[in-house]
């Protein structure tokens, strides 16, 4: 899951997925399993399929509520697979648990750190903040 991780960071999201499937398939009951629905998510949101994305991400939530950036990458996920009404309730769920980046400046802020502009951190960043626009976060 860690190497599945890394890859998406790189701009290999396409060889992440096989491996984040592996490590759910491994440790379905893990007490990490959000983390690896989560990097399962971000590989799928990086290559744009993101129908597959919000179904990761939405069990990443639902598994662990409260990482704020698993929330609005789902949230994202759903606008930009045309969710919208989805995408706008994933929102208001995460502002009532998340006071911490609630608003579109803070966000884009926290990604403009160098480590998010490179390669395909910087694209999938870039897909993060429309679809966080498009459901609504201002």
């Amino acid at each position: 899951a860690q190497l599945a991780n890394e890859l998406v960071f790189l701009d290999k999201a396409k060889d992440a997925i096989p491996m984040a499937e592996k490590a759910i398939a491994l440790s379905p009951k893990d007490k990490s399993i959000h983390v690896f629905e989560y990097v399962l998510g971000r590989a799928y949101f990086a290559i744009g399929d993101y129908a597959k994305a919000a179904d990761a991400l939405g069990a990443s939530v639902r598994a662990r509520d409260n990482l704020w950036f698993t929330h609005l990458y789902w949230a994202a996920a759903l606008a930009l697979g045309n969710k919208d009404a989805e995408a706008k309730q994933a929102l208001e769920g995460y502002k009532k648990v998340h006071t911490q980046y609630s608003d579109y400046a803070a966000v884009k802020q926290y990604y403009s750190q160098p480590r998010f502009q490179h390669g395909g951190a910087k694209a999938t960043v870039t897909q993060l903040l429309s679809g966080l626009q498009k459901a609504g976060l201002k």
